[in-house]
């Protein structure tokens, strides 16, 4: 009876390719990072409607051809840059593995709770307010953008929902609200035109919103 055959040794050509596609791989994500921080240049300033692929391309010093190839649409570059400024990052981690939602979950007191959420979606708001206003603006004129949109909104929506449950497992909401009408509740005030209008219009800081949305929820949904 023999054993398994002994691994080989990794040959300088088998550590040169790895080496190779490695390196690779990772400026094929630099190079979708340059696209997408050019697309949000020219979709904040000029809109998504007036850009072209082919200035995204310039702005990011590539040939057009590699914007189609790394992402296939102009859509499809809106869609990442939402999706990668919300996470801040371009590493995808579900919603339960997030810092911020094990925090919450880890902490009994529900006012604790309320502070965490602002101060995540506060930190959401700065990265992701410009672009957002951008992907609402297009919606009202482009039937794909505005699928995007209510889909965007119908994922907010759902994580609230499931906020919301949390919430009320703690026995410390009102009684006479449920969790549809947190969800609801919630969803309505952590909107970033909301936050574009007290902070960039009226001047708040954003620690000034992050206090005062704490705050609010604490006031409005908590038994007294």
């Amino acid at each position: 009876m023999t054993g398994p055959a002994p691994e080989r040794p990794l040959t300088p050509s088998t550590d040169r390719r790895r080496y190779d596609g490695t390196r690779r791989q990772e400026g094929a994500r630099q190079t979708r990072l340059r696209i997408l921080s050019a697309a949000e240049d020219l979709f904040t300033t000029s809109g998504y409607a007036a850009t072209t692929i082919t200035e995204i391309a310039a702005a990011a010093a590539v040939a057009p051809q590699t914007v189609y190839s790394a992402f296939g649409t102009k859509r499809a570059i809106l869609k990442e840059l939402v999706d990668t400024r919300i996470a801040g990052n371009d590493e995808p981690v579900p919603v339960i593995e997030q810092p911020f939602v094990q925090r919450i979950q880890a902490t009994p007191d529900v006012v604790e709770k309320f502070r965490i959420f602002a101060e995540h979606l506060r930190e959401v708001h700065e990265r992701t307010v410009d672009v957002l206003s951008a992907l609402r603006a297009a919606a009202g004129s482009d039937p794909d953008i505005a699928d995007l949109w209510r889909t965007m909104l119908e994922q907010r929506r759902s994580g609230q929902g499931q906020f919301a449950q949390h919430l009320f497992e703690t026995g410390r909401l009102r009684t006479d609200l449920d969790v549809p009408a947190v969800a609801d509740i919630i969803s309505t005030l952590m909107d970033h035109e909301l936050y574009r209008m007290l902070v960039r219009d009226h001047g708040w800081s954003p620690a000034a919103w992050e206090a005062w949305f704490a705050d609010l929820l604490s006031r409005d949904l908590l038994r007294s």
